[in-house]
C-alpha cells in the first residue's frame, strides 16, 4: 500500500481478504455452536474478538488509503487533463500559424501570377497590333507593286505603240510601193534590221511578262482570303493544322514574331496554354520552341497513328443497315489512310486489320 503502482494489486488482496475473513467467520460460529468447554468459548470468543477489531482497523486504513489514492488519481487526472488541453490549444495555435503562412504565401503567388499574366495579355496585344500594322503595310506594297507593274505596262505599250506603227507603215509600203520598197528593204544594213527584231522580240516578251505578272495580282485580290483552320490539343488534327499554317502564314511571313503570334492565336484550349509563354522569348527562338512544343505533344507518329486507330476500333458499334454510320465510318478510314501515309505506322498488323 506504499506504493501507488500496486493500486490494483492492494485491490485485489483486500477482497481476498474480506472473503477469507467471512470464511473465518462462519467457521468459527460453527465451532463455537459445537464447543462445551466453558474456558475454550471464553477464549474462542477472545480470538474472534481480536480479529474482528484488527480487520475493522484493517478496513478503516484501506478505506483511508483509497480516498488518497482516489484523490491522488484526481489530482494526476485534472493535470493531465489540463496538460492535454493546454497541448490541444497550442496544437490548435499553430496550425492557424501555418494556415495564415500559407494564405500569404498563395496570395503573393497569385498577385504574381496576375502580373504575370497582364505582362503576357499586354504582350499579346501589342503582338497583335504589331501583325495588323505589318498587314496593312504588306496589303500598301501590294497595291504600290501593281501601280508601278501596270505604270510600267502604260509605258511600255507607248514606246512599242511607234513600233508597231513603223511595221505597219513598213508593210504597208511593201504591199503599196512594189519592187521600190523590196528594194528599199534590201538596202537596209543588216546589223540594223537585227537590232530592229531584237528589240521588237525584247518588247514582246516583256509584254507578255507584264500582262502575266498582272493577271496573277488581280486574280490574287479577287480570290478569298484562306481561312485558318484552329487546334485545341487533338492528335488526330496535328498535321491538317500545321500544314495549313505553314502554307498560309509561315510561307507569306517572314518575321516570326508575326508566325508566334499566328500560332498561338489559332490554338484554343491546352495547346494554346503550352505555348503561351513561348512570346516571352525571343522571336525566332520562340516560334521553333512553340512548334517544337506542338511537335513533340501532338505530332509525334506514333500519337498520331494511335489516336486514328483508336477511333477506328474502339468507336460504337455500326449496324450493317446504318447507312449514315457505315458512311461515317468509311471517311474516317478515308482520313486515317490519308494521314498515316506520311509515315510508317502499324495500321496494317493483322490484329488492327481483323
Amino acid at each position: 500500500m506504499l506504493s501507488p503502482e500496486n493500486a490494483i494489486r492492494v485491490r485485489e488482496l483486500f477482497d481476498r481478504q474480506c472473503e477469507k475473513y467471512e470464511e473465518f467467520k462462519t467457521v468459527h460460529f460453527q465451532y463455537f455452536e459445537l464447543c462445551e468447554d466453558p474456558e475454550t468459548k471464553v477464549a474462542l470468543q477472545e480470538s474472534f474478538e481480536s480479529c474482528k477489531t484488527n480487520f475493522v482497523e484493517f478496513k478503516e486504513r484501506y478505506s483511508q488509503w483509497t480516498h488518497t489514492e482516489v484523490d491522488s488519481l484526481s489530482s494526476a487526472a485534472s493535470s493531465t487533463s489540463r496538460l492535454k488541453h493546454a497541448k490541444v490549444k497550442r496544437l490548435i495555435a499553430e496550425q492557424k500559424l501555418k494556415t495564415l503562412k500559407e494564405q500569404q504565401s498563395l496570395e503573393k503567388e497569385r498577385l504574381k501570377l496576375e502580373s504575370l499574366q497582364k505582362e503576357l495579355q499586354d504582350k499579346t496585344r501589342l503582338l497583335a497590333q504589331e501583325s495588323v500594322v505589318t498587314e496593312a503595310k504588306l496589303e500598301e506594297s501590294v497595291w504600290a507593286d501593281e501601280d508601278t507593274v501596270i505604270h510600267e505596262y502604260d509605258v511600255h505599250r507607248e514606246h512599242t505603240s511607234p513600233i508597231i506603227e513603223t511595221d505597219r507603215a513598213s508593210t504597208s509600203r511593201r504591199l503599196n510601193g512594189g519592187f521600190t520598197d523590196n528594194r528599199n528593204a534590201a538596202d537596209e544594213p543588216s546589223s540594223e534590221r537585227v537590232s530592229v527584231t531584237q528589240r521588237d522580240s525584247r518588247h514582246s516578251a516583256s509584254g507578255m511578262d507584264v500582262e502575266k505578272l498582272a493577271s496573277i495580282l488581280q486574280e490574287g485580290f479577287n480570290l478569298p482570303k484562306p481561312e485558318l483552320l484552329t487546334f485545341s490539343g487533338s492528335p488526330l488534327d496535328y498535321c491538317k493544322f500545321i500544314k495549313n499554317v505553314e502554307t498560309n502564314v509561315e510561307c507569306k511571313v517572314s518575321d516570326n514574331r508575326l508566325n508566334l503570334s499566328y500560332l498561338i492565336q489559332y490554338c484554343t484550349g491546352e495547346a494554346r496554354s503550352c505555348i503561351d509563354d513561348c512570346v516571352l522569348l525571343d522571336a525566332n527562338v520562340g516560334y521553333s520552341k512553340a512548334k517544337s512544343i506542338l511537335q513533340s505533344r501532338y505530332g509525334r507518329p506514333r500519337v498520331i497513328a494511335r489516336s486514328h486507330i483508336d477511333k477506328l476500333l474502339h468507336g460504337p458499334p455500326v449496324k450493317a443497315s446504318d447507312v449514315n454510320e457505315l458512311s461515317k465510318l468509311a471517311l474516317d478510314m478515308q482520313k486515317c489512310q490519308i494521314t498515316l501515309s506520311q509515315f510508317v505506322s502499324d495500321i496494317d498488323n493483322s490484329e488492327n486489320l481483323r
